[in-house]
């Protein structure tokens, strides 16, 4: 299977409605799923890398990748960075501190790009989609989580939508948002089962690869 026919396979799984925990493990069992069953030489990157767990585990998942992971905060970046050499993947794994609606790293270089609540915590989620696009190569693949916010601001908090610092965004909104973006014509929105507390937006944007004309 080549990497684009792998990339291109359906995802119709939703977000389950549970606690943050098992939230996340749910999340992240899908991210490495798809790592694992990539051919080998896949690039990924991963946005809002925290301390750089979850891209420790798809370089673990898949030892013929290799990730770069960008946060905002330094602090994080610096712990991520001594969390890979102390695991002995420094070569495949690095880290870099990175302002979300403007990327540090070069056109067309990435196969696959992961996060969990970007757009949320982008302060223009616009150019940040736009940034994912540009640093996609063609066939490339980027695999979002989103936490969608109630109706009531009252009933975010206390259904516990306080992903990161806090942010979250309606479905609607999201929705738009997607509509806008340069995946328009390639993205799918998985929304959750509900909209009780928890629950989170899947979006699946493919990057076309380019046509030649005949």
């Amino acid at each position: 299977m080549s990497l684009f026919d792998w990339l291109r396979r359906p995802e119709t799984t939703r977000a389950p409605r549970a606690a943050r925990p098992a939230l996340d493990a749910a999340l992240v069992d899908g991210i490495l799923t798809r790592v694992r069953a990539a051919p080998a030489g896949l690039r990924v990157l991963e946005l809002e890398c925290g301390v750089g767990v979850l891209s420790l585990r798809m370089a673990h998942a898949a030892p013929g990748c290799s990730v770069l992971g960008l946060d905002t905060a330094s602090d994080a970046v610096r712990s991520a960075s001594s969390a890979a050499r102390a695991a002995g993947l420094e070569s495949r794994v690095s880290f870099s501190v990175c302002d979300l609606r403007i990327l540090s790293v070069a056109d067309a270089c990435f196969d696959l790009a992961v996060g969990v609540g970007v757009l949320s915590e982008s302060a223009a989620p616009a150019s940040t989609l736009r940034e994912i696009r540009r640093a996609l190569a063609p066939g490339g693949m980027a695999l979002l989580y989103e936490p969608l916010a109630l109706e009531e601001p009252a009933a975010n908090a206390a259904g516990g939508m306080h992903h990161l610092r806090g942010a979250s965004m309606s479905g609607a909104a999201l929705s738009a948002l997607i509509a806008a973006s340069p995946f328009a014509n390639a993205a799918r929105l998985t929304a959750p089962e509900s909209r009780g507390p928890g629950a989170y937006a899947q979006l699946v944007l493919l990057h076309a690869p380019h046509v030649k004309p005949h």
